[in-house]
């Protein structure tokens, strides 16, 4: 407790440095300028009634996110120029750039262990403020984000007759957003579909007391002991189907020649397992669309130069292959809630309820989205896990007493 620093710790040192403060190290740092994010929203709507318990409604409803943040951009980052815009690993261009040279820095970053000595790396002199060495210049929290959302609904209810109470709503809707950089070097955040982004929703909602019983369309002979029997039973349901949101690729992966992103396919519900061994397993994305594999060698004839595409990652490339893409999802919601319910009628004012009540009725899964985070792992396309709130079917039974 008398010294909690038995090794010390860097002084603050304040302003003392003025531009040479942090030298030969990693910046992180607020945006100077920042503004209140703020939404712009905008509907209309139009019901009629159709009958005299039920309604129909059509909406559009529209959003604009304005100034929303953007997490961080790397000021420091290889400039545009020096970036490879081939659509292959550029053998070549990654050992240029990893050659050692003179290092005009020479003993003026002490804070650097790889910018200080006599020499340094190549690439290391090819960003904005090489004064820094390699190590990220890191602004955050710049208030530059939007998000574009459009959605039209449709609405029916039917107001309670014949026992009948009846809820439906459908939406179609795209959500875009601008809030991320493609590559750090883009002058903008790039605009995507988000990760967010569910285009079709649908909801139905019901409760029907069967028509059986005393005062009902089949009263049974009007018998109390037949309405005891036959008569009290209430079924209801909730059941829920949306679109899985789009897979989020977090780092550029190169295609195969002749392919574009347009042949990127998946099949969100395929949980083939993972090949190991003599195991065979189809991946749910379309993994041979890919340059995949961890070979960072060139094969024997030496053609680094396109003509063979080797390992599934880029070195100092600009990035081409979007963050999302629509029309590659994972797996959706399709949810069934459902109760059947039976009242037994003691006095005028009380009754006991049983209850037989399912979750998830159906079964049905929600799995992950495949794994894409490298095209060099044994994974890469596959579905290994569901999401967490994914739970299997439920039964519960239950009673109340109302009185």
């Amino acid at each position: 407790m008398s010294n909690p620093f038995p090794t010390g710790f860097t002084q603050p040192l304040g302003s003392s440095l003025g531009a040479s403060t942090f030298l030969g190290q990693a910046i992180s740092f607020l945006a100077p300028v920042q503004h209140d994010p703020y939404s712009e929203r905008y509907d209309l709507g139009v019901q009629q009634a159709l009958t005299s318990s039920t309604m129909l409604e059509v909406l559009y409803v529209g959003n604009h996110g304005v100034h929303l943040p953007v997490a961080s951009q790397n000021l420091n980052a290889t400039e545009r120029q020096y970036l490879s815009t081939a659509p292959y690993l550029d053998e070549a261009l990654a050992t240029a750039y990893g050659k050692s040279v003179a290092n005009p820095f020479k003993g003026l970053l002490p804070n650097s262990s790889s910018c200080n000595g006599s020499t340094t790396k190549f690439s290391n002199l090819l960003v904005p403020y090489p004064q820094f060495c390699n190590a990220a210049v890191t602004e955050q929290n710049q208030t530059i984000g939007q998000s574009f959302f459009n959605s039209a609904i449709v609405h029916v209810e039917q107001r309670e007759k014949h026992g009948l109470t009846l809820t439906a709503n459908y939406s179609f809707s795209k959500l875009l957003e601008s809030d991320t950089f493609l590559n750090d070097q883009d002058s903008s955040p790039s605009l995507r579909v988000s990760p967010f982004d569910h285009t079709h929703h649908f909801t139905a909602g019901g409760t029907y007391a069967l028509p059986f019983g005393r005062g009902k369309m089949f009263d049974m002979g009007g018998g109390r002991l037949m309405d005891e029997i036959f008569g009290g039973f209430v079924v209801n349901g909730v059941y829920q189907f949306q679109t899985g949101p789009p897979v989020e690729f977090p780092a550029d992966i190169p295609l195969q020649p002749g392919m574009t992103v347009r042949d990127i396919k998946d099949s969100p519900r395929n949980t083939s397992p993972v090949p190991t061994g003599g195991a065979v397993g189809t991946p749910a994305l379309s993994k041979s669309v890919f340059v995949t594999g961890s070979s960072t060698t060139c094969p024997s004839d030496g053609a680094c130069d396109g003509t063979a595409f080797i390992d599934g990652q880029y070195s100092n490339h600009l990035r081409t292959l979007p963050q999302t893409l629509s029309w590659v999802r994972a797996d959706g919601f399709n949810n069934l809630d459902a109760s059947i319910l039976k009242n037994f009628h003691l006095t005028e004012s009380a009754y006991l309820q049983l209850r037989f009540e399912t979750f998830n009725t159906l079964n049905h899964p929600v799995f992950a989205s495949p794994n894409v985070s490298s095209a060099t792992a044994s994974n890469f396309g596959y579905i290994t896990a569901t999401y967490a709130n994914s739970l299997p079917r439920q039964v519960q039974l239950g009673g109340r007493l109302v009185f």
